[in-house]
């Protein structure tokens, strides 16, 4: 695969972002957000919402890339259409999933305690 330092390919996908940028704070701001949302208990709910964040970072990622004139992208991402159109779709789905799952973990949570 692609071994890119930064960007949707990036294999440490937020370590790639400098602390002090205007991205690390939004990166922060969003980690906050999160967390503020889903009011987390225990260790399996923190690694969701570190998955929902860099999924939606790698969203981030992947926006700003379809938004470059093709001639400045092209010669760093080498890819098609239809590799753009599944890397889309992977980090939908993985989003997705990191967010239905968390909602589960915590209905299910509620629910002994209300037991």
């Amino acid at each position: 695969m692609y071994a890119f330092k930064h960007g949707f390919f990036a294999r440490h996908l937020l370590s790639a972002v400098e602390p002090g940028t205007p991205e690390w704070q939004e990166v922060q701001d969003l980690n906050e957000a999160f967390r503020d949302r889903y009011q987390l208990v225990g260790p399996i709910e923190e690694l969701l919402v570190e998955k929902i964040l860099s999924e939606s970072v790698r969203f981030s990622c992947f926006l700003a890339r379809e938004q470059q004139p093709a001639m400045v992208r092209s010669s760093y991402y080498p890819l098609n259409g239809n590799q753009f159109v599944r890397y889309q779709s992977a980090i939908d789905r993985q989003l997705f999933q990191a967010i239905t799952e968390l909602e589960r973990q915590q209905a299910k949570r509620k629910e002994v305690s209300r037991s």
